[in-house]
């Protein structure tokens, strides 16, 4: 460090109400225009290069300050918030046919809209007691083919478990 940087700072550290905003004359912008003038005279320079400089000097600190502390307050709070956040999945095709559908349903009156969702429910239920009634259908795989192989079996070929489950899909029919 230089030893014009060396006295600016001893100037600094001697004019507190420079930078103590706590300090009864912070605000007084006549008494620290003299104070800077009279510092930067013992300097050898301006007033606005000595304020030019403290400002420059603080303001790297404040910097250098930051990268060795790291991140604080409502940043790291929006860091941790972000990174706690699931990752966003894509969309195929069966959530964008159902995205699709959402938008005329929110244009049915809301009793229509109940009907519609205990129906969708029943609906899917079924759907699913029958992929589970088949023994065969998996995630991912086509429950129409599963339902179809299911459906061509007769009670004596399918085991116990998948009769019981076409009699209870029967029941609700």
């Amino acid at each position: 460090m230089g030893e014009e940087t060396e006295k600016l700072i001893e100037q600094v550290r001697k004019f507190v109400y420079w930078h103590d905003t706590s300090h009864k004359l912070y605000k007084n912008v006549v008494k620290k225009a003299e104070a800077w003038n009279v510092n930067a005279e013992e300097l050898g320079i301006t007033s606005d290069a000595a304020k030019t400089k403290w400002k420059s000097l603080r303001d790297n600190y404040m910097r250098y300050k930051k990268s060795v502390k790291g991140v604080t307050g409502q940043a790291k709070n929006f860091l941790q918030y972000l990174q706690s956040k699931p990752a966003r999945r894509e969309f195929d095709g069966i959530d964008h046919l159902f995205l699709s559908y959402a938008d005329t349903f929110r244009k049915f009156h809301p009793a229509t809209q109940a009907l519609m969702k205990m129906e969708l429910a029943t609906l899917f239920a079924k759907m699913e007691m029958k992929g589970l009634g088949s023994g065969n259908w998996v995630a991912g795989e086509s429950p129409r083919a599963a339902i179809t192989s299911r459906d061509s079996q007769t009670p004596a070929q399918s085991s116990s478990k998948e009769y019981r489950s076409k009699q209870i899909l029967q029941s609700l029919s």
